[in-house]
């Protein structure tokens, strides 16, 4: 996402000081504010349900970092929602499988359960920046009562012991942690564990 590495971007800038002016600063935050006006139509005219579970989690992610940056407090509650809906696709062991049930969907088909790890990644790391604004996003139930814990306890055994799930066959000719995926594919594992060390998940 664009949004996000610009967030990033002016997030470092303010750590360091290093903006010429306050008026730089400003003048990349209305860019930023353009961008995501922009950018948030879906180009099909979907709603967040029937859009693509990383699709929607990476706005969730996005749009929180933005408006961390930026002030603009209205974006929280849009992050909020889109965070909300991925979450919501959770099914009851836990698991997120949206693309894993239609692997021939997805760019290469053996990459489809990597689409799924990713949308859980975006979310954790959403969950992430909410902590900012002392929310608790962790602690929040999809229709089917299952948090974010569940779906990494899911993924943990998906990647390290896919026959004992529900998902067994779907699962073999995936991409896992171990086989074709590489570790940048779960860079969001850090966040998890910072954030979650203190806990009994």
């Amino acid at each position: 996402s664009l949004l996000l590495n610009v967030a990033k971007l002016v997030s470092l800038a303010d750590a360091l000081d290093i903006w010429s002016s306050e008026r730089q600063r400003s003048t990349v935050i209305q860019w930023g504010n353009n961008l995501q006006q922009e950018s948030h139509p879906d180009r099909r005219g979907r709603p967040y349900r029937e859009q693509g579970n990383d699709n929607v989690a990476m706005r969730a992610m996005s749009y929180l970092a933005w408006s961390l940056v930026s002030g603009v407090s209205s974006l929280r509650e849009e992050a909020e929602r889109a965070f909300d809906s991925t979450l919501n696709r959770l099914n009851s062991d836990g698991s997120m499988t949206d693309w894993l049930e239609v692997k021939h969907r997805a760019y290469r088909k053996h990459l489809a359960f990597k689409e799924d790890d990713k949308a859980v990644g975006f979310l954790i790391v959403a969950a992430h920046y909410a902590s900012f604004m002392g929310a608790d996003w962790y602690s929040k139930k999809s229709r089917n009562g299952q948090s974010l814990d569940d779906a990494v306890a899911w993924l943990i055994k998906a990647h390290t012991d896919p026959e004992s799930t529900r998902q067994a066959s779907r699962l073999r000719d995936q991409a896992k942690i171990d086989s074709g995926m590489k570790l940048g594919d779960w860079a969001w594992t850090a966040v998890y564990v910072a954030d979650r060390s203190h806990t009994s998940a």
